[in-house]
């Protein structure tokens, strides 16, 4: 036998050496495996754990709360918490405590708007007789009315009128005693509402640039901050004509406490209007 020969090793050897190699390569290898999906399993095991701990002690705290809340609603006197309101439906209006914290309501208050058929007789001169002079006159008589919606009525078409014959400070003039009325409907808007946003039309008709901008943030500012009780669609169209009024940089988004506040308030009101009998705690995740 060559001397060379006495070095290699028989074939049957080198198998045996391989095959007692891999196996128990093989075996820590899944033994390896096992152990880390095992050490994934306790620490997503733990961390529902911990999940679920977080959530019980934040239920007790708002259960603390509700409680206390419950507590203050049942003493008139006391004030509520931030970001808290109460609504008070009735059979033909809403209520919500304190005011001003809703940008828009469940449903607009139906208030009591002056009927079209008092006004037949000036529709009758200003469409048909074009005679502006009497229909005026006929105008300026029903804004000496006591009713409040009569006069917000009047005072609503005498500015329209006095635009279309193009005398615009009359118009102006005209709106700012509409603005004086507050929230007495007129047209289904508050009657400041209305008047500010009939000055802002006749501001962009007659190209009043710098005048428009300011009248469009004073409305944009009134819809912010829920100056009037108007439903969820007039806000939302409002809002978009004083932002394309103003025509300068978009203005800042809503406070997004304030649309949740408001959208929680109108998903009551709807549950309500199906089930009268209905209560309970419901938690809500409402824009955002």
């Amino acid at each position: 036998m060559p001397f060379r020969l006495w070095f290699q090793a028989p074939r049957r050897v080198l198998v045996l050496f391989v095959t007692i190699t891999l196996v128990p390569a093989a075996a820590l290898g899944w033994l390896g495996w096992r152990t880390l999906e095992q050490n994934r399993a306790l620490d997503h095991q733990r961390e529902v754990e911990g999940l679920e701990l977080m959530a019980d002690r934040i239920s007790a705290v708002l259960d603390r709360a509700l409680a206390d809340l419950q507590g203050r609603l049942d003493s008139p006197a006391a004030s509520l918490p931030e970001n808290t309101i109460l609504v008070s439906a009735g059979p033909k209006d809403l209520e919500a405590t304190p005011p001003g914290r809703l940008v828009y309501y469940p449903v607009a208050p139906a208030g009591t708007e002056s009927p079209s058929a008092r006004f037949a007789a000036a529709d009758e001169l200003e469409l048909r007789r074009k005679d502006m002079t009497g229909v005026i006159a006929l105008l300026r008589k029903e804004i000496e009315n006591r009713d409040p919606s009569v006069r917000a009525a009047a005072l609503l078409r005498l500015g329209r009128i006095e635009k279309k014959l193009g005398h615009p400070e009359a118009a102006l003039a005209a709106y700012s005693e509409l603005a004086k009325l507050g929230e007495v409907r007129v047209e289904g808007l508050p009657a400041e509402m209305a008047a500010r946003e009939a000055r802002c039309r006749l501001y962009e008709q007659a190209g009043r640039v710098k005048e428009l901008a300011r009248e469009a943030a004073a409305l944009d500012a009134g819809l912010r901050q829920g100056r009037w009780r108007i439903a969820r669609a007039t806000w939302q169209f409002h809002l978009e004509e004083a932002a394309r009024w103003m025509s300068g940089p978009a203005p800042a988004p809503v406070d997004g406490n304030q649309l949740a506040l408001a959208a929680a308030a109108e998903w009551v009101y709807q549950r309500w209007q199906v089930d009268r009998d209905s209560s309970g705690h419901q938690f809500l995740t409402l824009e955002d």
